[in-house]
């Protein structure tokens, strides 16, 4: 039981009392009244995504991750993971600055085929730039140097080629036609400025959108600037601040701002990478470095806070968000780092290979087999489910 002391009912109650309850009760809702102000810098219609410090914890929004090891005994092997696309049935691989090839994997891992030959062959490509996997199970690869499109079976059959006029460094398949990511110089009169258009399945140009600010430096090439998630496709091209939403059937609904904390000067260099890298060794800003990769109601983007490379979090239902550094020190798979792609409702993959292992705080989780398939060289897909 817990008894009041006699002298707070008997004791006259001073002036000085009441003005200090005043003041007191002054400052609580004068707290509350903003906190509630920081809770609508959420934007509840997704207008915006907010990436900083917080309290969501990546292991409250998805387990513990599951392996398949990637079958690389023949003369496929590949060394780099640049983009990676899973159907239903088949994972598929871009290795675009080692061996400039997609590769195709069964849901075990088992290599099934290599597409396309390089060269500058009637049938050949040149420079890949991207790739996506079609409804119907059809593999398309940009050559973003000759102006083409190669569209491939799984097992490697040429079906078809499609030429642009337009300079693109991105795409996604539509039902019935594409949406392209251009450089600032299209070199087409029509396009020329804008980030991204819309074309038919016979590559005429239909609509375009969002166009680049005055003197953009377009200096930093991405792989995959389109993201897909189960009602959406989403367009981001770092390092700018802003996401494009659209329909899957190419019809654009909206602009995401991407809010970063960034300080004001940020404004002045954002849109051209080289100032922006020199600038990140002195300056606390944050940046998107990849597209954004949407699972569930989550947020999970790679970028820069600082001169430290972090993974941002933010659940757009609750408004809760965080980040933590990906670095040799504090490495640890468990904590999904390296997003390649997420099916955007049920899982985001990413890969383990031997560098990552040998500073991994979290391999002590990795089964024997799969810790001695990377040991030997192998890369393993990781994938985290959505709880």
């Amino acid at each position: 039981m817990i008894y009041a002391h006699p002298l707070f009912f008997t004791q006259p109650l001073s002036h000085t009392f009441y003005m200090k309850v005043f003041y007191s009760v002054l400052v609580f809702f004068s707290l509350l009244s903003c906190n509630r102000i920081d809770k609508t810098y959420f934007d509840e219609s997704n207008s915006s995504f907010y990436f900083g410090k917080g309290d969501l914890d990546v292991r409250e929004v998805v387990s513990l991750p599951e392996y398949v090891n990637l079958d690389q005994s023949g003369d496929y092997f590949f060394t780099q993971v640049d983009k990676l696309i899973i159907s239903d049935n088949f994972i598929f691989v871009l290795d675009l600055t080692g061996s400039n090839h997609v590769y195709v994997f069964d849901l075990n891992g088992k290599f099934i085929s290599r597409l396309g030959n390089i060269g500058d062959g009637p049938n050949e490509y040149r420079r890949l730039g991207d790739f996506d996997v079609t409804d119907d199970g059809k593999v398309v690869l940009l050559d973003r140097q000759r102006k083409r499109l190669f569209i491939y079976s799984t097992v490697g059959a040429l079906m078809e080629i499609k030429k642009f006029d337009f300079r693109a460094d991105s795409f996604v398949a539509l039902g019935d036609g594409f949406l392209f990511g251009l450089v600032v110089e299209s070199e087409y009169p029509e396009i020329n400025g804008y980030h991204v258009i819309k074309t038919d399945s016979e590559l005429n140009i239909l609509d375009k959108f969002e166009k680049y600010p005055e003197g953009f430096m377009d200096v930093k090439f991405h792989t995959g600037l389109f993201t897909k998630s189960k009602q959406h496709i989403y367009y981001h091209k770092p390092v700018t601040d802003f996401v494009l939403q659209f329909d899957l059937k190419g019809n654009h609904l909206k602009k995401i701002d991407i809010i970063l904390e960034n300080p004001d000067e940020f404004e002045s260099y954002k849109n051209d990478y080289e100032i922006l890298a020199e600038m990140r060794s002195t300056k606390d800003f944050k940046y998107l470095s990849s597209p954004p990769v949407i699972l569930g109601n989550t947020i999970l983007a790679q970028g820069y806070s600082g001169n430290n490379k972090v993974m941002f979090l933010y659940d757009q239902k609750s408004g809760m968000h965080d980040e933590f550094n990906i670095k040799p020190l504090n490495f640890n798979h468990l904590n999904v780092n390296f997003p390649y792609f997420s099916d955007g409702e049920k899982f985001v993959a990413s890969i383990l290979e031997y560098e990552l292992y040998q500073v991994d705080w979290g391999k002590g989780k990795i089964p024997e087999d799969v810790s001695n398939h990377i040991t030997e060289g192998g890369v393993t897909v990781a994938l985290y489910y959505l709880k």
